[in-house]
């Protein structure tokens, strides 16, 4: 899909049209979202037809869309700012917050929450949280003396305040009022979903992405341009920082990265991702498979085993998605022989395993949850 965006810039993003209510209002939920009572999905069957019955979508839908509201209040009215919500223990019949030790910055829920928000259709509670984002982070951005994983900082971060970004910018989404193009400040406005006409989107969040982006370059200064797995938001990247990668830390960044670029017309955010990811494929063995954990000044394969599962998934799935996302032919090419090889030596009926990456043999007969992503 194509986001049109204010500025006029037409971006690919997945997913599909607003499909109703979720979030709260005040920490009150009840009524779901501002779009009103979406149909059922296209070609959701009948209730006498094959497939699950449209009664029975709905009910799955609403039950989804409850869960997600629970949380969202919870998270809202007895943890923010902290970076998660932490349902056990209960204190005084409150939950609390905690630390993401990952990404350890506050806040890094609301701000992946963000799109769930948008595609729920709630433009108000939308509107409310990148306001509380926006005012959270302020004009230090950042600027936190925290070592953070620059993966899940690049996904859950980055990958949330850009496509917030977007979706705030939409036309089509109409989370937030917008005037037509061409029209002047004073003139005609279409109002968001919710009927508000005055709260408009000031593009606070695309600043705030850059400057997150902007501290996480350091991570990329290596002999091989694979990044490091850690950096630190204001002093960069640790004299002790360890060497060694995994396959898809340091090749699941080129979609965040790239888009960066994209919208900030500075080509070297998504130059740096996509050199580690082109890096990573070029230090496949004989076989044509890669490893699973590589060191990122020798690029010699630190974890020699070869699987499409846990440290290694994303790479395969990053490498397609930012073909297709921006159309880059030479990045299908190399996924294309990647699948070839992975079909060739870890393929086993319907199954897929772990291999040496020297000898091609099975090391490891395990189907994890992570493989799951892959059709076979």
């Amino acid at each position: 899909r194509k986001i049109e965006t204010s500025s006029g810039k037409s971006v690919g993003v997945g997913g599909g049209e607003s499909d109703g209510g979720g979030g709260s209002e005040g920490g009150s939920s009840e009524g779901g979202g501002d779009g009103g009572e979406p149909e059922p999905p296209r070609g959701a069957g009948s209730e006498a037809g094959e497939g699950m019955a449209v009664s029975r979508r709905r009910e799955i839908r609403e039950s989804v869309r409850e869960a997600f509201i629970r949380s969202y209040d919870k998270y809202i009215s007895e943890a923010f700012p902290a970076a998660e919500l932490r349902p056990l223990p209960m204190r005084d019949g409150r939950c609390e917050g905690g630390e993401f030790v990952l990404v350890n910055i506050t806040g890094v829920t609301l701000v992946d929450t963000l799109d769930t928000l948008a595609l729920m259709g709630n433009a108000s509670e939308f509107r409310r949280a990148v306001a509380m984002v926006s005012e959270h982070y302020g004009e230090a951005g950042f600027d936190f003396d925290v070592t953070v994983s620059v993966f899940e900082a690049t996904i859950r971060i980055l990958g949330g305040l850009l496509s917030a970004h977007l979706l705030a910018e939409s036309p089509n989404r109409r989370l937030y009022p917008h005037r037509p193009n061409g029209a002047v400040a004073d003139g005609p406005v279409v109002k968001a979903l919710d009927g508000n006409d005055d709260e408009f989107y000031d593009g606070s969040l695309l600043p705030l992405a850059r400057d997150l982006a902007e501290r996480m370059m350091p991570a990329f200064d290596t002999p091989t341009g694979m990044p490091y797995g850690s950096v630190n938001l204001r002093r960069g990247v640790s004299a002790n920082e360890t060497t060694v990668a995994s396959l898809a830390g340091a090749g699941s960044l080129s979609l965040e990265f790239m888009l960066m670029s994209e919208l900030s017309d500075d080509p070297s955010y998504g130059c740096a991702a996509r050199k580690a990811l082109v890096a990573l494929y070029e230090h496949r063995a004989e076989n044509g498979l890669v490893g699973k954990h590589i060191d990122i000044e020798s690029g010699d394969w630190v974890e020699a085993t070869a699987g499409i599962g846990s440290t290694a998934d994303s790479f395969y799935e990053y490498m397609a998605k930012t073909h297709l996302v921006f159309g880059d032919n030479e990045l299908w090419s190399m996924f294309s022989e990647l699948v070839s090889s992975i079909d060739a030596h870890t393929k086993f009926g319907p199954w897929y395993v772990d291999v040496d990456l020297g000898s091609g043999l099975c090391s490891r007969p395990v189907f994890d949850s992570l493989q799951g992503f892959w059709p076979g």
